[in-house]
């Protein structure tokens, strides 16, 4: 029988970080650990991350797919392997099994959406699965590149 994945934890990743966005990364976690009305409609833990290199914030729990940029078909096996392969050491590139065009992985189109990223604020076991219109507003001014990822965790 499989493993229940009953907690959802939301990742507010950073996309490509500089000083600037650094710092309002920085400045948004303040906020969050200060609020009275927390995003999520509350959360159990909250963390920061940050990497030297970029990882992959994905749900890996429960299926997702992966569809190519240009021709929207369902590349969920090939970027699999290319995430592999990029983990080795290898280029964060992949071809399209259906067009052949070449593309980053980050420029895959994730359902659910996923993100490759240096930084990241984590809220394990968020109460629901939207940051909610105040909280988008302010990562939206503080960060400017950022993606949401929800994954379920057990």
């Amino acid at each position: 029988m499989p493993l229940i994945r009953n907690t959802l934890d939301c990742c507010i990743c950073l996309l490509p970080a500089d000083k600037e966005k650094e710092i309002g990364f920085e400045r948004l976690f303040q906020e969050i650990q200060l609020s009275k009305t927390p995003p999520c409609g509350g959360y159990v833990r909250l963390r920061m991350e940050t990497f030297e290199k970029p990882i992959l914030y994905a749900n890996h729990q429960g299926g997702y797919r992966v569809c190519c940029p240009n021709c929207s078909a369902n590349v969920a096996r090939e970027f699999s392997r290319a995430v592999e392969d990029w983990r080795k050491g290898g280029k964060r590139k992949m071809n399209c099994g259906a067009c052949h065009s070449s593309f980053l992985l980050e420029e895959a189109i994730g359902k659910p959406p996923f993100a490759f990223s240096r930084a990241a604020i984590i809220l394990s076991d968020v109460h629901h699965a939207s940051l909610g219109e105040e909280w988008i507003s302010r990562c939206d001014s503080l960060l400017k590149e950022y993606r949401i990822v929800y994954r379920r965790v057990g």
